[in-house]
């Protein structure tokens, strides 16, 4: 069965920038910087990880999976039905650090560990169906659905600008949130919707760059509908891109304005801040088949990049969609000395102020990077107000 990739992308005319314009800018005193640091030459620079889930259970049940004690729903990583007295293997995407989730079915909560990328729990037979509390999409029956990071909050992806040349290491020349919903049907376990979320928090440079999801690995027959639901007022067009020659690429068209007699787009602390409530915001709808729904499994990756007319950047490892691009190092998109353009992290932070050493906005970070992941896996956590920037809400 032949297989496709598809691009979703966003493009903003004349906004995305590069930290070459940042010369500029005064810069810090000498110190220590990201680019001096020495990186584990198999550092993948991955926050996430992917974990197998096998739920058992004999008798019908609901069953709710928190990346939080508390339970609530914005720490809501997956609503699954266990069919029962089979095997019910899916897999979630996690933050690193978590050791264990929570399990929640009837009036029950149960820790979980996590061990060796495994969750595995058995439903004793005293568990009942709980009755449902989140509503299903629409035109959709009552549903498995798997978020990412979890129900009430956003991933961020934090890029410098100029591969394949290092740049300043601000992290903060595009900055965007997403998240991510798929839906499965109840019975086959087959997906039958994705969502796509994303916002467009920080432009700090001058190239023309602009974000794009990628979904590779999906047969074309098996789409149904690919729909766009525009958040904020704003101009879009989604359409076939004749210049790539890729089978399907859908683009969304605006023009992006900072605020007037701004340089960047919520990097300056002096400069006029744009509120979350005005900064662009769009949802990508896909429907697949009800007769021919692809597995979870057929989804090779979802990648998250920015790209121009000449190049594409992405996290470590992602493989470029349209453009030529050189292996510098172990792999694409690192350098030969492992320093990387791209970082996503499963929780919405503030990214750096322009010109800000990230070593000191995030200060854990340094230890993540020089112990290869092994210690401050939530780094993110801990950054410091006096080097980050706030966006308002309104």
């Amino acid at each position: 069965m032949k297989k496709i990739l598809f691009i979703f992308s966003v493009v903003f005319l004349g906004v995305f920038s590069s930290c070459e314009s940042d010369k500029s800018l005064p810069k810090s005193n000498q110190e220590e910087n990201l680019g001096d640091l020495i990186v584990p030459n198999d550092f993948d620079w991955k926050t996430t990880r992917t974990v197998t889930c096998n739920i058992q259970s004999s008798v019908p049940t609901v069953i709710y999976i928190y990346n939080a004690v508390t339970c609530d729903e914005k720490g809501l990583v997956a609503i699954y039905h266990p069919i029962a007295n089979k095997d019910n293997a899916f897999s979630l995407k996690l933050a690193t650090h978590l050791n264990e989730v929570y399990l929640k079915y009837s009036d029950v909560v149960v820790p979980v560990k996590i061990e060796n990328g495994m969750l595995n729990y058995t439903i004793p037979e005293t568990g009942t169906r709980a009755t449902r509390t989140i509503e299903p999409c629409n035109g959709c029956n009552e549903n498995d659905i798997i978020y990412f990071p979890c129900l009430g909050d956003w991933a961020t992806v934090l890029y410098e600008d100029l591969f394949p040349n290092e740049g300043d290491y601000d992290f903060n020349d595009v900055v965007l949130n997403y998240k991510r919903t798929y839906f499965l049907d109840i019975e086959s376990k087959r997906l039958q919707r994705i969502v796509l979320e994303m916002r467009v928090n920080a432009l700090g440079g001058t190239l023309n760059y602009y974000p794009c999801f990628r979904i590779d690995g999906v047969a074309r027959e098996k789409v149904w509908r690919i729909g766009l639901q525009p958040q904020g007022n704003f101009t879009f067009k989604l359409g076939d891109d004749p210049d790539k020659d890729k089978d399907s690429t859908f683009r969304i068209l605006e023009v992006n304005d900072k605020p007037v007699g701004c340089q960047f787009l919520n990097t300056l602390p002096n400069e006029k801040k744009r509120p979350k409530s005005e900064l662009k915001h769009f949802l990508i709808v896909i429907d697949f088949l009800p007769n021919n729904m692809p597995t979870l499994g057929e989804l090779s990756s979802l990648d998250v990049f920015i790209y121009n007319d000449d190049m594409e950047i992405h996290e470590r490892g992602g493989v470029p969609a349209w453009t030529e691009c050189p292996i510098l190092g172990k792999d694409y998109y690192c350098s030969i000395r492992n320093l990387v353009w791209g970082i996503t992290v499963p929780l919405e932070i503030k990214h750096a102020t322009e010109r800000t050493n990230f070593l000191k906005a995030y200060p854990k970070f340094k230890r993540w990077v020089i112990t290869g992941g092994v210690e401050n896996q939530n780094w993110y956590y801990d950054g410091k107000e006096e080097h980050l920037f706030t966006i308002p809400e309104n």
